[in-house]
């Protein structure tokens, strides 16, 4: 398309790093990047240092002895100036790790997962925000996980997506923590999410803002033997 850089920017859990992955394998995409896709995940605290290293090793057979993350940056690009490639930095937490990334390249493209909207306006991509799931979504993606083959959900899946918020990693891991599972046991995985004991876990995990994914967490770990 027009776009050099497209960004996937959405809360944890929503599905960013499935739906680049979903691109990555996309047979188009393949086709339009001939020389291939690298895939780098970031995170919070990335070592830009031994990612440069890896990235560097995985383009050339050549030994490259590098000096710091300017140099790296610098080589990177060198390797990368006359190859039509899709390079996916996934979860990226800051602007300034972008930096030592340099894509400007006209015949190569760039898509960026984050959870923060300013780091794809800082490169001037073209943003895509991934909300939560309708209710029909949620329903079916329960439906899926927990492999229920009758027509119609037993009563408490409503409840229990709502105690998911709607975020697909809470309902996939709570659909398959009830895969098998008979309809009473429903009820009993609700009752768990309605009284999971969050301040126990948000003491833990301090100012983390998704207390819905932190009651999947939960209740799935309640169910393991």
């Amino acid at each position: 398309g027009i776009a050099q850089s497209i960004g996937l920017q959405g809360m944890g859990g929503i599905g960013k790093s499935i739906l680049a992955a979903a691109v990555a394998n996309h047979k188009k995409i393949r086709t339009a990047f001939p020389d291939g896709i690298l895939w780098i995940s970031l995170g919070q605290n990335p070592d830009i240092f031994s990612v440069q290293t890896e990235t560097i090793a995985y383009l050339s057979a050549d030994e490259f002895d590098i000096q710091s993350p300017k140099h790296g940056k610098s080589i990177l690009t060198r390797l990368l100036a006359d190859k039509t490639i899709l390079l996916i930095l996934d979860d990226v937490w800051d602007i300034e790790h972008l930096s030592h990334f340099d894509l400007s390249m006209a015949e190569s493209g760039l898509l960026i997962t984050t959870r923060h909207a300013q780091v794809l306006r800082a490169v001037g991509a073209e943003e895509y925000e991934i909300n939560v799931l309708s209710e029909e979504q949620a329903l079916e993606l329960l439906r899926r996980q927990g492999r229920w083959q009758q027509s119609s959900l037993p009563e408490q899946a409503q409840k229990i997506i709502q105690e998911c918020g709607f975020l697909p990693l809470a309902i996939s891991m709570i659909g398959a923590s009830l895969k098998g599972r008979p309809a009473n046991r429903w009820q009993n995985v609700l009752e768990r999410l309605q009284n999971a004991e969050l301040q126990k876990i948000r003491h833990v995990f301090k100012d983390y803002p998704y207390p819905d994914l932190f009651k999947a967490l939960h209740v799935s770990v309640e169910v393991l033997s």
